[in-house]
């Protein structure tokens, strides 16, 4: 598959993919004829995981660590990878809930001022 085709599938733009290829993460094929990128399925599946991964609080050097327990099929590792990346976030949310809660606090408590 063509970097567009892998772009397209997994919902990410050809720089963020050329970007996970120059930190080592994924890993290209030259076409002969053309000298495109080209990527197998594993590879997409690692982009997937990626594209996923990256929205969290997920690390380069984490990723790299998981993208290689996907690879020897270490599920028992890479499930407990996923439920610490979905505890940080749960956790990231959670703050950030407590935060626009206090400012809507301080909302209403300016509008009470404003109104004296």
């Amino acid at each position: 598959m063509t970097i567009g085709e892998v772009a397209e599938i997994a919902g990410v733009n050809p720089s963020a993919i050329r970007h996970w290829e120059q930190e080592g993460l994924i890993v290209s094929k030259r076409s002969g004829e053309n000298g495109y990128r080209l990527f197998s399925l594993a590879e997409l599946r690692k982009i997937i995981v990626i594209s996923s991964l990256r929205k969290t609080i997920y690390y380069m050097d984490h990723m790299k660590q998981l993208l290689n327990e996907l690879e020897t099929q270490d599920f028992a590792k890479v499930e407990r990878s996923f439920q610490l990346a979905s505890h940080k976030l749960n956790s990231r949310l959670t703050l950030q809930f407590q935060g626009i809660a206090q400012l809507m606090k301080y909302v209403d408590l300016y509008s009470e001022i404003s109104l004296l």
